[in-house]
């Protein structure tokens, strides 16, 4: 389950098992999402990262389990034991599991969002 604290406005979530933005949080409890309108925390779930979304999301493999940002010099990412690790320059900067968690953990380091590639325009 995620809680309301985790996420940020333009946080892609599952609901019905379909990938949705997060447009809106309330301390009710209540998230606004994309073409459903408000639905409760407790039926949003994270979605779980995999090298396909990383691809989507502008990341490109230069190893087995290790990528590289398009958009940004020196950022990386590595699968290591069903975790992923955000690495700049040659820190670990955090770990994570969730697509939410790696779009926030980009924002805090860069002010910007992870830019979405046309594949991933077409799927979601």
């Amino acid at each position: 389950m995620i809680k309301a604290t985790e996420l940020r406005i333009g946080n892609k979530v599952l609901y019905n098992n379909r990938i949705v933005k997060v447009v809106s949080i309330h301390r009710t409890g209540d998230v606004f999402v994309n073409q459903e309108g408000h639905v409760h925390i407790k039926e949003i779930h994270p979605i779980d990262l995999n090298r396909n979304l990383l691809l989507k999301y502008g990341f490109a493999e230069v190893h087995h389990g290790i990528y590289s940002y398009t958009f940004r010099e020196l950022t990386e990412i590595f699968n290591t034991m069903n975790e992923f690790f955000f690495r700049y320059d040659g820190k670990f900067i955090a770990s994570f599991k969730y697509l939410h968690e790696l779009q926030n953990i980009f924002f805090s380091l860069y002010k910007e969002e992870i830019k979405i590639t046309r594949l991933a325009l077409l799927t979601n």
